[in-house]
């Protein structure tokens, strides 16, 4: 009805549908059946297996270990001793397409995330800090829906002369516009040094934690029911 491209793997467990889904993106459908799995996962390089990042990726093709394959023949005892016990055995075991993590109904994401490209490149700060904080109230209304709390806050600015600069800042678990939009204003102040047109502005909210904790006990109650108000009139209009 929208438009909107969506992309879906089904398979066995969710290793597998995730690797499935991101063979066939964007807008595609994949449903990795229990016979194509063997073909599917051997002929992968080594960094698509989730826990093999840049690093470990590095380290394994100095070792010519460059697909799955290749991984397969590397003993469970070799991997452990090269990247550390839990991490070689998490390896080890989705390298023959086993992921033994469970898939809740509600998981705490790693980080919340809003950017835009500017219609037109723009040099004024007032405008461009008003584009931030923006941004910044669409991610800690997701925060607050999802009863969570930010520590750590990001800025990202992409010039007209494709130089991308960011920064972060770290703080205490909050999710109040009032204690966040400060910082973005201090962020971006001390980030934006340079005379030219910015073309591209993010933020991204991460080091999530639940806000179950028992540091609402300490929460002003006239503060939440002001911003749980302030929700409700725009989930409203």
């Amino acid at each position: 009805e929208t438009g909107l491209k969506v992309t879906v793997g089904v398979a066995r467990n969710r290793m597998l549908s995730k690797l499935a889904a991101k063979s066939v993106k964007p807008d595609g459908l994949r449903l990795l059946r229990s016979e194509e799995e063997e073909p599917f996962l051997l002929a992968l390089p080594v960094e698509k297996i989730p826990g093999v990042g840049p690093k470990t990726a590095a380290l394994l093709h100095d070792l010519n270990l460059r697909s799955v394959r290749d991984l397969r023949a590397v003993p469970l005892g070799a991997l452990q001793a090269l990247l550390g016990g839990l991490t070689g055995a998490a390896i080890y075991e989705r390298a023959r397409g086993e992921d033994s993590r469970p898939v809740c109904e509600r998981e705490v994401p790693r980080q919340i995330s809003r950017e835009t490209t500017l219609e037109q490149p723009s040099a004024d700060r007032e405008w461009i800090e008003g584009m931030l904080f923006y941004l910044v109230d669409r991610a800690i209304r997701s925060l607050r829906q999802g009863g969570l709390r930010a520590r750590t806050l990001r800025v990202r600015l992409r010039c007209s002369d494709g130089v991308e600069d960011a920064r972060s800042i770290t703080f205490g678990a909050s999710a109040y516009d009032g204690e966040i939009q400060p910082l973005v204003r201090r962020v971006f102040r001390e980030l934006y040094v340079r005379r030219v047109t910015v073309r591209f502005v993010g933020i991204q909210l991460s080091n999530l934690e639940s806000a179950d904790g028992q540091l609402g006990l300490f929460d002003d109650p006239k503060v939440a029911s002001f911003h749980a108000a302030v929700d409700a009139v725009r989930d409203k209009h």
